[in-house]
């Protein structure tokens, strides 16, 4: 009789070089920002979760579409999980034709609209359908955490919401390293009068999200009409900030 343990495929061992030989694959996406390019070093990296968090108006969802028009003038597929309905079609379009880029927006982006938890867990089946195809190289979620807010309300239910969102990055984290595709989130935030001294306003959804992040940027609201990133945490990175502005072009310096 064979136990679970012999039917279970064996995880390989991998020698340095061939992670080393993994590595030189990822690609950097363009934020449309060279200042935003250069704190992450190059851009959004493929096969890792990069998460921005900020108050409304900070530019999250901008960023996000703004990545979105370059992928697609490239010729590959952007994934949108759309839990807030902020995804505009037309803007894309927008952005790209202000930049000169390619006009695959109709074919190129496949837009999910999951209406609560389950159908978020639901529909990354069906992503990674796409995925298989390698066509794919970025899936936007924006944002992460709003159903999981909506549906598990008070501290009786934290224990459960975690859990619940512990799957869906699980999830995102295997499909970044397996497709080689950037996962890009956006993220709520709140004040905390915990802090008063520097800046109170936190990211939602606690450590889940802080450990299953590979970068982190905080957005808030700058001079003159500015957007400022701060990049708080990074796997190879050091912290830093960049400046950018949001016009009818997108996210730009």
């Amino acid at each position: 009789m064979t136990t679970i343990h012999e039917q279970q495929n064996a995880t390989p061992l991998l020698t340095s070089s061939e992670i080393f030989a993994k590595e030189a694959e990822q690609e950097f996406l363009n934020t449309g920002s060279c200042s935003l390019n250069d704190l992450l070093n190059g851009g959004v990296a493929t096969g890792t979760i990069t998460e921005v968090f900020g108050e409304f108006s900070t530019g999250k969802t901008q960023l996000a579409l703004t990545l979105t028009a370059y992928v697609v003038s490239s010729g590959s597929k952007v994934v949108y999980i759309d839990t807030e309905n902020t995804f505009r079609a037309k803007r894309v379009v927008d952005i790209a034709m202000h930049r000169n880029l390619g006009h695959n927006i109709k074919e190129n982006v496949l837009v999910a609209k999951p209406r609560n938890t389950a159908e978020m867990l639901a529909v990354l089946d069906t992503i990674e359908e796409e995925l298989k195809k390698g066509k794919t190289k970025l899936i936007v979620v924006d944002s992460l955490i709003a159903h999981f807010r909506a549906e598990f309300i008070g501290r009786e239910k934290l224990a459960e919401r975690q859990a619940q969102l512990t799957r869906f990055l699980y999830k995102l984290t295997y499909m970044a390293e397996d497709y080689n595709v950037a996962v890009f989130v956006t993220n709520q935030a709140m004040s905390s009068p915990d802090n008063l001294i520097t800046d109170p306003v936190i990211h939602l959804g606690g450590k889940v999200v802080s450990h299953f992040c590979n970068y982190r940027l905080y957005l808030r609201k700058g001079k003159k009409g500015t957007r400022v990133a701060k990049l708080v945490d990074a796997c190879d990175l050091p912290e830093g900030e960049a400046l950018f502005k949001v016009t009818p072009k997108g996210v730009c310096d």
